[in-house]
């Protein structure tokens, strides 16, 4: 079944009430639940009225700078853009969880259940949006479990049992799109912190521990794209030639990261000089 990504101007016209955090270094992914007694309405019009009703609720009663969420998840397998997986939720307890989990609503009230087209929805977001931008945050929990004061039943029992079961970890068959290979493409860059003074390093310089940092998370992006293109391959059609180029820039960007390692190899060995 296909899965519907929808952009913050599908459910308001208004933008966040002050500038976001951007999140930068996550663990995985906390899920929510509205949780509210009964059910909630699946049509677009429903869904979109309550994330307004949430935003309002959270920038004018609670003073935040936004709906608390990334995104959010329905039961018709609408993916809902709100303050969007760049920027750290408010939804998890504390900054420093927040800092570490990113946060995604399921809407889901107190009598409904995930459906299949909600556990897709969510597969198809996590694999080719969340895992593209941070491949080291693979891990899914539930609110309940990251809330450093424990004192939360949310996201409710089925989807607690839905995450404990394994599924929202599994890759689903997933189509290309002119959408996903923009957002691969702008992010098939190796950003390298540079060494200011090249001529006088030490092995524990600032500038070449941030340049050990650049290496390895950039590494570790370019290896997720690289099993991401492999898995999809068959799927590719038209789009062959686009991911052939997109190939061959990962091949490029890990023939420089080698030679970047060489270089950071021997300013180690060398210290000082």
């Amino acid at each position: 079944m296909a899965v519907t990504f929808l952009g913050r101007d599908a459910w308001t016209t208004h933008g966040p009430a002050k500038p976001l955090t951007e999140l930068t270094d996550p663990t995985g992914v906390a899920v929510h639940w509205p949780g509210a007694t009964g059910q909630i309405g699946q049509s677009r019009e429903s869904i979109a009225s309550r994330l307004e009703g949430y935003r309002a609720f959270h920038v004018n009663t609670r003073g935040w700078n936004d709906i608390a969420y990334q995104m959010a998840i329905d039961n018709a397998g609408r993916v809902w853009k709100l303050r969007g997986e760049a920027f750290m939720s408010a939804a998890n307890g504390d900054q420093d969880v927040n800092r570490a989990w990113g946060a995604v609503l399921l809407m889901l009230d107190q009598d409904d259940r995930p459906s299949d087209a909600m556990v897709e929805a969510f597969q198809t977001w996590r694999t080719t949006r969340w895992l593209i931008r941070f491949p080291r945050a693979s891990k899914i929990a539930p609110h309940s479990a990251v809330r450093p004061s424990g004192d939360t039943d949310c996201p409710g029992d089925a989807a607690r049992a839905l995450i404990r079961s394994g599924r929202l970890m599994e890759e689903p068959d997933v189509a290309l799109t002119d959408v996903s290979i923009t957002e691969w493409k702008s992010l098939l860059k190796v950003e390298i912190v540079p060494v200011s003074d090249p001529d006088n390093v030490n092995a524990g310089d600032p500038d070449l521990v941030g340049v050990r940092t650049a290496l390895g998370w950039t590494a570790d992006r370019s290896a997720a794209h690289a099993r991401q293109l492999a898995a999809l391959g068959a799927q590719l059609g038209p789009m062959a030639g686009e991911v052939a180029e997109m190939r061959g820039q990962l091949a490029a960007q890990d023939a420089k990261l080698d030679e970047i390692a060489m270089a950071v190899a021997a300013l180690g060995a060398n210290p000082g000089n």
